[in-house]
């Protein structure tokens, strides 16, 4: 027993540097080793910057108008409060609201948003990933009125072919020719989150593992046909307003007429097969803290 445990240390010195730090990248390998290794889940969305088909005051300073954030009206204010009206332009930072402001740190800048162009029905949000992923859940969090129809689709193959997550709409029969699964447990739509209220602050939610979705082995053909992707994106299909009457909303419609998105939550893990319970960049330049990397 001594005689193993000498050769224990001995083998563990081996990874000691001349600074006397472990060298982690050994270490990670040698903690793996027997069995089976899991990166953390983490954001996939930070430090990568989606991208849109449009942005407000993209090639002009455009007006428009929305609802305060409840969380900043006044505990004894009812209803969705006065609309607020003023000015986009995304070469102006005070102006601009970024693709970026959807991925940035939602606890540093909880009040950044990106908001589409005036007057769009159909907007696209690309995620392109650097290598393959695997996903668990996707958070929206939506400063307009939550759409009325939306595909959440990944990709496998580097944006090539395109499938469906999940279908989101307020009649998914009329929309999109299936059952609600609030009605059909797991048919690939539901009617969830689409509800126009609350005006901001809705939350679109999409849980890759579900009771209906049951997997026992994460590295089956089963789980990564579901779990694995390389890109993922948004499909807002039809806006929709908020049911608030206030005088700006009769007076100035058209200003209305946006998508915008507080916070685009990504949840998921780096893709080892098993072989390490963590990813190394494979470009260091310009790395982010806490970027989920490949």
């Amino acid at each position: 027993m001594q005689h193993k445990g000498i050769m224990l240390i001995v083998f563990l010195e081996c990874f000691i540097s001349g600074h006397g730090e472990a060298d982690p990248m050994r270490l990670r390998a040698f903690r793996c080793s027997g069995r089976s290794c899991n990166p953390p889940v983490g954001n996939l969305a930070t430090g990568r910057t989606p991208i849109t088909l449009t942005t407000c005051g993209q090639n002009s300073t455009e007006l428009y108008c929305s609802y305060p954030d409840q969380s900043l009206l006044h505990p004894a204010s009812h209803g969705c409060g006065q609309p607020r009206c003023t000015k986009c332009n995304a070469n102006q930072p005070d102006n601009s609201h970024l693709p970026a402001d959807m991925t940035d740190d939602f606890f540093a800048n909880p009040v950044s948003w990106w908001q589409s162009a005036q007057g769009v029905h159909r907007e696209e949000i690309r995620l392109d990933f650097e290598t393959e992923f695997y996903l668990t859940h996707v958070i929206a969090v939506f400063k307009s009125p939550r759409p009325a129809a939306m595909v959440l689709e990944r990709s496998q193959d580097y944006g090539q072919t395109w499938r469906p997550y999940k279908y989101f709409s307020v009649n998914c029969t009329a929309t999109f020719g299936l059952q609600d699964d609030l009605t059909e447990e797991g048919s690939m739509c539901t009617s969830r989150y689409s509800d126009a209220v609350p005006c901001t602050r809705g939350e679109v939610i999409y849980r890759a593992l579900t009771p209906s979705n049951k997997i026992e082995d994460p590295y089956s053909p089963e789980a990564q046909d579901l779990l694995k992707l390389t890109n993922l994106r948004l499909l807002l299909l039809k806006r929709q307003e908020c049911p608030c009457r206030g005088l700006g909303l009769v007076e100035k419609p058209q200003r209305f007429a946006h998508y915008a998105i507080y916070d685009l939550i990504i949840r998921g893990s780096c893709f080892c097969n098993g072989h390490a319970e963590e990813c190394e960049l494979a470009n260091r330049t310009g790395e982010v803290e806490n970027v989920v990397s490949s």
